[in-house]
């Protein structure tokens, strides 16, 4: 056992630590001393005292070597930039920054006359309220309604989709009565109201080819598919001209520009997700969520308006890359895979105008663009990007 404080005299533990004890009693140490060995001799042998064995200490530099100088680090090799994972977002950053988002960047306030209280129209906008509503597609059962409610929650309690929105939208019947800006009064009740309303209206209206989506089922949807493709010193001459025949498809021509798409050298691997592909009737399609505020009318979200947000957000450009993505992911998995034969197209849903009862005059549905690129284009843009690299996908299933 350890000699604690034998000598007592209420000294505490840190009295002892810090010296306390010695300085009222010089002669304490030698008083215990004396005491433990009077104790051992009566004990006859059967107490031992030993002392403490001591420390051995090193030091940290040992005093036979010298101390260097202080030097700074040298600088890490350098990485060509050219080396790097790049998106489409990336490649076409330059002209984004001269063509604003009207979703992400509008400040005008508008009057929404025509709108009921539980529309999408009223919806905020903005990458935050973006966010939100793809989380809520992304989230649920197209054919599970009920579940729904609980779903829409938990996406605006992790977007806050009225955060960081860069407009206000006044109702017609605020600005007549006190103009005062309703949209400061939405609640979270209106907001999920909202969501669930433009849920039915897209998932009930038919988008052409016998499809509805609120009939397919889980078994037949994948979201947010994960590619990554190989770009190594791609032609970027050659995917302008692709991108261009294309535009030609639409009447275009001379509408794709050089800027976006310039680039000494480029070694990359293009990452992406693709919002959603489903199976239907043996074929796959392709579905890529926008929530691009376009108008308050159902005119607004005509072909002519989609064809303009197409170009003016390089559309075209996305669904190329998406196509070819996805028919990599196909030809990995279906053996007897033929892109004419097992590829349906793409949708773009411009989600805000989607309804059952908003048609174009010709009949198909409001704020649907729908396209199916070229076998011979598709195969082109692939030997553009190089062979296909190993475990590229991952995908979310529900």
């Amino acid at each position: 056992m350890l000699n604690w404080l034998v000598a007592g005299n209420g000294t505490s533990p840190q009295a002892w630590l810090f010296d306390k004890a010695r300085q009222q009693d010089p002669q304490t140490l030698q008083h215990i001393t004396h005491a433990w060995q009077d104790l051992a001799s009566s004990a006859q042998s059967c107490i031992r005292i030993s002392s403490l064995p001591s420390a051995e200490t090193a030091s940290v530099f040992p005093m036979d070597q010298g101390f260097c100088e202080l030097a700074e680090t040298p600088d890490p090799p350098k990485i060509s930039r050219s080396w790097l994972m790049t998106s489409f977002s990336a490649m076409t950053r330059q002209h984004e920054s001269r063509v604003k988002d009207r979703d992400e960047t509008s400040a005008d306030l508008r009057v929404l006359d025509g709108a009921g209280d539980c529309d999408i129209l009223r919806f905020p906008r903005g990458p935050q309220a973006g966010i939100c509503l793809h989380q809520i597609f992304e989230a649920i059962a197209f054919d599970k309604p009920e579940a729904w409610p609980g779903l829409i929650q938990e996406a605006l309690n992790k977007a806050h989709p009225l955060e960081l929105a860069p407009q206000r939208v006044w109702s017609h019947r605020s600005s007549f009565d006190n103009d005062q800006r309703a949209s400061s009064a939405l609640d979270n009740k209106l907001l999920k109201q909202m969501a669930a309303s433009m849920l039915h209206d897209v998932l009930k209206t038919d988008l052409g080819h016998g499809l509805v989506l609120s009939r397919i089922g889980a078994r037949h949807r994948i979201n947010e598919l994960e590619f990554t493709l190989p770009l190594r010193n791609p032609d970027l001459g050659e995917l302008h001209r692709l991108l261009e025949l294309e535009l030609e498809d639409y009447g275009l021509a001379g509408e794709a520009g050089t800027a976006a798409l310039q680039a000494s050298e480029l070694r990359a691997y293009l990452k992406g997700f693709i919002d959603l592909i489903i199976e239907h009737q043996g074929r796959y399609f392709l579905i890529d969520w926008k929530s691009n505020h376009l108008g308050d009318h159902i005119t607004d979200y005509g072909p002519a308006q989609l064809k303009d947000a197409m170009l003016e957000h390089r559309y075209h450009l996305q669904y190329l890359i998406y196509t070819l993505a996805l028919d990599r992911y196909l030809r990995q998995r279906l053996r007897t895979y033929c892109y004419e034969k097992h590829f349906g197209g793409v949708f773009y849903l411009f989600i805000r105008a989607v309804r059952p009862h908003w048609r174009n005059p010709d009949q198909s549905p409001a704020g649907v663009f729908f396209v199916k690129p070229k076998a011979q284009r598709i195969a082109a843009l692939d030997a553009l990007f190089g062979k296909p690299l190993q475990h590229t996908f991952e995908q979310t299933e529900r």
